[in-house]
């Protein structure tokens, strides 16, 4: 009897059973349920991977609101750092130092310094929110590279054709240049920030000089 239940399953592909079978684990009724060890690959990766995509879906949307509150700050302190510049170009710091480097004091080199720093600070929040368009010349996630397909119709074709764990992995890729962008932003924001209160110290401290 366990013979021909054995034989059964073996070569009846659409019994659900996949890999070798154990002739001596199989014992009762036919008709009992299914053990563990037979649900295929695909059955026990489909929850794991749909997991792991809503995990980089949030993943993505964590990363692009930090990028977003970078560009935020950038925009902020740089009309920050622009006013305090106008401030001292109305009250004649700018100016102090063009003259010959030979008759410098310490009020025109503070006066100097302070007011690259400011600019350095300036333009570094110009920098924070510039376009990054690195990234794959082709794929299907990034929008530059998305553009890289002939048509509307190619792009649909190599969606459609490309397994989930493929366009998961386009996600993953995706979401790592996405921290790439974000890490150099708020690198560069922090340099700013760093140089720019230097000079608006130097700045105080010109003030009380003049």
């Amino acid at each position: 009897m366990n013979d021909t239940k054995y034989q059964s399953l073996s070569e009846n592909p659409d019994s659900g059973v996949t890999g070798q079978v154990n002739p001596g684990s199989i014992t009762g009724n036919t008709s009992s349920s299914r053990p563990s060890s037979s649900i295929t690959t695909e059955k026990i990766s489909a929850p794991d991977l749909e997991y792991k995509t809503s995990f980089i879906d949030q993943q993505h949307l964590y990363i692009r609101g930090y990028i977003q509150a970078a560009d935020q700050k950038a925009t902020f302190y740089f009309a920050f750092f622009a006013a305090i510049i106008g401030y001292s170009e109305t009250k004649g710091f700018l100016k102090a130092w063009v003259v010959n480097i030979y008759e410098w004091k310490l009020y025109e080199a503070l006066s100097c310094v302070s007011s690259v720093l400011l600019l350095f600070a300036a333009f570094g929040c110009l920098w924070v929110v510039k376009p990054r368009l690195f990234g794959s010349k082709r794929g299907l996630v990034f929008f530059n590279a998305i553009t890289e397909f002939e048509s509307q119709s190619e792009y649909f074709s190599e969606i459609s054709t490309r397994p989930a764990l493929k366009i998961f992995e386009e996600k993953v890729k995706h979401c790592y240049d996405l921290s790439k962008v974000c890490s150099s932003k708020y690198r560069t924001l922090g340099i700013s920030l760093r140089v720019g209160g230097t000079g608006f110290a130097l700045l105080i401290f010109v003030s009380l000089l003049s």
